[in-house]
């Protein structure tokens, strides 16, 4: 079969809407037409799963029940009880879009207040006595070579010039002297004022879990990204006609009525609120979120043993706390070839967690989501991918050698002792049975079967045909969404510039915090790789060893 333009998503003419509600494949086509299927009350086009929605009385609340072949995910949430029904058809289809904005880039840490730029003293007193130092070994050197060559000049009778070289280098001794002090004590001060500054923030930080680590969030908006890079171009292009009378007249009426349609949208934008506030069934937050909801955003690379479990169990966490259900989003970006079962197991309930509290999840592929990736992709209330994108693979493969036979041979004793009959069934020196094989391939029989009706719950369109699609093979993404393995070919940035004008894009990111002189080296372009040859050497950036697992999907 040879793929066309519909089956890449290369779809670049307009898309008329039962097209869409047939679950379409995304186009970048105009905006109002992609806003159909991203807007939170259009969920049905992209083809998710069912639900059943009651709506109770006055002041009650809303309750949205996932289809009983799905994972009973459910989530109540209050809603406004409408006074009059086309005034709220309205309130709900309003979305305000604001003005572009420059921002900064607006970062902080859940853990931390702001503290006024405080948390930058420790690297610059750090960068002081780094400096302090540099100045200290050079007045060192010089001050030393002045003094012996003042000596060497008064050996040879030029008394005048020796005794000036060697008041030059006495001096310059004294004043590295001096320094050395000083970067002593600002390097003592460092210390003392990062203690301070964490304290003062937070608290005193939390004792570690084991070898887990503290874990910062950091929050960036992604909606104005590229605002800067337009005014650039605007100041390098060659305007040909800017000299012209009338297109300083159309400049200024353009800029005229973009005002004008802002203070339009903005006194809309009143009046909703206003209804809102007299009818008082929402609060100020669900107010502010109804009318420009949130899309959070997490980026997931995966390995073997998950080692950024932890980070997204924060994120995660962070989102089913400050989320809102059926009003907010969370795009996940998933790259991962697969890894440990329990590892991958957990991720993928991790994200479970975010359908659970009634959130709508997104899963863009780029590049890979095979095996234990695709048991996080499966979850999605979505999976969009890229054309090429390594998709399925769902199946378990473990491998163990055996050096029985050698030791054997060459008369080396192996002992192992085990309690329990099946405690070990294939290991590296003992001798494998029949029964031991039997019983390591009925356990990842029982693996294998539990990941295939996990991705049938999670996709139920998957039910029917789940065998066909379990056999451990992959696709090409545009082979897998014939499958059902996959809903709409798309990359992850063109599903986030799809997005941009119905909501907040808020990515979710790990606050790494560098401590110390290292910190104010690392700003220093020249210094970059020898710093990291430095944290090479001592553990830094590395990841400590972690035995391998029994089996991998």
């Amino acid at each position: 079969m040879r793929y066309g333009a519909e089956q890449f998503g290369y779809t670049f003419v307009t898309t008329n809407d039962n097209e869409q509600q047939q679950g379409a494949e995304l186009s970048t086509t105009t905006t109002t037409e992609t806003s159909k299927l991203v807007n939170p009350s259009s969920t049905a086009d992209l083809n998710i799963n069912p639900t059943i929605v009651e709506s109770a009385a006055a002041g009650g609340t809303t309750t949205s029940v996932h289809n009983t072949d799905d994972y009973q995910l459910m989530s109540t949430t209050p809603t406004a009880v409408p006074s009059d029904e086309e005034d709220e058809e309205q309130q709900q289809h309003f979305l305000y879009n604001p003005p572009p904005a420059k921002h900064d880039n607006n970062e902080w840490s859940t853990n931390k207040e702001d503290n006024g730029g405080a948390e930058q003293i420790p690297a610059v007193l750090s960068a002081f006595g780094a400096c302090c130092c540099c100045i200290t070994a050079a007045f060192v050197l010089a001050g030393g070579i002045l003094v012996a060559y003042g000596s060497y000049q008064n050996n040879r009778q030029e008394k005048e010039d020796g005794d000036r070289n060697q008041l030059i280098g006495s001096i310059l001794l004294v004043v590295s002297a001096s320094t050395c002090l000083l970067g002593w004590c600002s390097c003592c001060f460092s210390c003392v004022s990062t203690a301070v500054v964490d304290v003062a923030a937070g608290g005193a930080p939390l004792p570690p879990s084991g070898d887990q680590k503290r874990i910062k969030l950091k929050f960036r908006r992604l909606n104005d990204e590229f605002q800067g890079a337009q005014d650039a171009l605007n100041h390098v292009h060659f305007d040909v006609a800017g000299d012209m009378k009338e297109i300083q007249t159309a400049k200024k009426k353009e800029h005229k009525n973009k005002e004008e349609e802002e203070k339009q949208q903005k006194k809309l934008l009143e009046q909703h609120i206003q209804t809102d506030l007299k009818r008082g069934t929402l609060s100020v937050s669900d107010i502010r979120r109804k009318y420009r909801p949130i899309a959070f955003y997490i980026k997931f690379d995966g390995d073997l043993l998950v080692s950024t479990l932890d980070l997204l169990t924060k994120q995660v966490s962070t989102i089913v706390n400050v989320g809102k259900a059926n009003i907010d989003q969370v795009i996940v970006v998933l790259s991962s070839p697969g890894g440990s079962v329990s590892s991958y197991g957990l991720a993928s309930s991790q994200l479970v967690r975010i359908r659970k509290a009634g959130i709508k999840l997104v899963i863009c592929v780029d590049t890979v989501a095979a095996s234990g990736g695709y048991m996080m992709a499966s979850v999605g209330d979505v999976v969009c991918a890229a054309p090429f994108a390594m998709i399925g693979s769902i199946g378990v493969v473990t491998q163990i050698p055996n050096f029985h036979r050698f030791l054997d041979k060459n008369s080396i004793d192996a002992f192992l002792f085990t309690a329990g009959k099946h405690k070990r069934t294939v290991d590296v020196i003992g001798e494998v049975t029949d029964e031991g094989k039997e019983k390591l391939q009925e356990e990842l029989d029982d693996i294998h079967r539990a990941f295939k009706d996990h991705v049938a719950l999670a996709r139920p369109k998957l039910k029917d045909a789940i065998e066909d699609v379990g056999t451990g093979e992959y696709w090409l993404a545009v082979q897998a969404k014939e499958l059902g393995l996959v809903d709409v070919i798309m990359t992850s940035d063109e599903y986030l510039e799809s997005i941009r004008l119905q909501y907040d894009i808020i990515e979710i990111a790990e606050k790494k915090k560098k401590s110390g002189i290292l910190s104010a080296l690392h700003q220093l372009d020249g210094m970059k790789g020898v710093m990291g040859l430095f944290s090479s050497w001592t553990g830094q950036g590395g990841q400590q060893h972690q035995p391998m697992p029994m089996a991998v999907v």
